[in-house]
């Protein structure tokens, strides 16, 4: 009798699978383009976070334009200045079929003045629309706020004052 009560639950999923064999390989299908776009997913209490959708096969990389050459870099040990940011889902900024995020960036310090601060000059990626932003109100921490679909690493030129200008990064991921 005990053997028979240890096989009933095998001997049941087995069934239920071979009844719905036909629809497993459309759910695992469902499940990895559902994942492959970037949407979460969860099944069975396993759950798959969103990730940035892969890009088409055609894309290639295409090389950064020569810039302005770089600013000195912020000489404080590790940095007096940084970057820091943050992010929302933003389904109403989606185009294109890309997944896009209200990205917002600021800068804060540790033992400098911000009103020493004349403007910071934001570098985004090459794919935005007027890629190099110009922030100058020390009252929001010179706050940028703007859509992404995708990381990258940002530089900022802190322009103070007095002349000096240092050039700080942050990889933003989201």
């Amino acid at each position: 009798m005990d053997l028979i009560a240890a096989l009933i639950w095998p001997v049941f999923i087995g069934a239920v699978l071979w009844w719905l064999r036909k629809d497993i390989p459309r759910l695992f299908g469902a499940l990895v383009d559902r994942v492959e776009k970037g949407d979460s997913a969860e099944a069975f209490g396993v759950k798959l976070g969103s990730s940035q959708p892969k890009l088409p096969p055609d894309t290639s990389a295409a090389a950064l334009p020569a810039s302005s050459p770089p600013a000195q870099a912020d000489p404080g040990a590790p940095h007096e200045i940084y970057l820091l940011h943050r992010y929302t889902r933003a389904k109403s900024l989606d185009k294109n079929g890309r997944i896009y995020y209200r990205l917002n960036i600021w800068v804060e310090s540790d033992g400098i003045d911000l009103g020493t601060v004349n403007s910071i000059t934001y570098h985004l990626h090459e794919t935005f629309e007027n890629p190099v932003r110009v922030v100058s109100d020390h009252l929001t921490a010179f706050a940028l706020d703007t859509g992404a679909w995708g990381s990258f690493l940002l530089f900022a030129d802190v322009s103070f004052k007095d002349g000096t200008v240092w050039r700080i990064e942050r990889y933003l991921n989201f």
